[in-house]
């Protein structure tokens, strides 16, 4: 009888256990759909563009002074994978051409590529999703987080998930904002330590 008792309560136990993990999944799922639907309506409008143009104003915040540098450019878009951010009448720019990225700034130049250069394999597999439209390219990208407040999008980037314990990135993490309403980008923001970061917000947006 006792073994008898036993062995119903194990097949209720591992039952129950099941259950509530279908329950998980499910919630869990219903997440996920809701995530990709919201990013595919911010992103629609990139996926019928082929080319995008926007007014760019970058702000560069030095966290140690607590000191805004502040400049004016444009934002170009070209599918499949081209995004460019020139300020400062052309001299300093954010410029992404396929796995490659180039950085202008205080006049330095800095190159790196998201295959040599780990830390920005999320970052570049994110802005490549925006430009064509098409959420589902970050199926399976560790690193990052998606939450909505109104019509707002935001996805933050952890470039750390992607780099050995031992090496630290240039940023600590980027954040992007979409608006799911207008179908644009409001702002991409790449952070650094000690409250220092670089953002950029766009407006005025022409679809080609």
């Amino acid at each position: 009888m006792h073994q008898h008792l036993s062995t119903v309560g194990n097949f209720l136990h591992h039952g129950m256990t099941r259950y509530l993990l279908l329950i998980i999944s499910f919630f869990i799922s219903i997440s996920s759909y809701a995530e990709n639907s919201d990013f595919e309506q911010a992103v629609a409008r990139f996926k019928t563009s082929q080319n995008v143009k926007a007014k760019a104003v970058r702000i560069f915040h030095l966290g140690f002074l607590n000191k805004n540098v502040t400049s004016h450019g444009s934002l170009s878009i070209s599918a499949p994978n081209k995004m460019n951010i020139t300020v400062a009448k052309g001299k300093e720019l954010l410029d992404m051409t396929g796995n490659d990225f180039t950085m202008k700034m205080f006049g330095l130049e800095h190159k790196t590529s998201s295959i040599s250069n780990a830390q920005f394999k999320t970052f570049q597999a994110v802005l490549t999703a925006i430009i064509n439209g098409t959420p589902t390219l970050l199926n399976g990208v560790k690193g990052i987080d998606i939450s909505k407040s109104g019509d707002l999008l935001t996805i933050s980037i952890d470039p750390s998930c992607e780099l050995d314990k031992d090496k630290k990135p240039m940023f600590t993490s980027y954040t992007i904002t979409l608006d799911c309403k207008s179908g644009v980008i409001n702002t991409l923001r790449l952070n650094r330590k000690g409250k220092s970061y670089i953002e950029y917000t766009f407006s005025d947006f022409i679809f080609h």
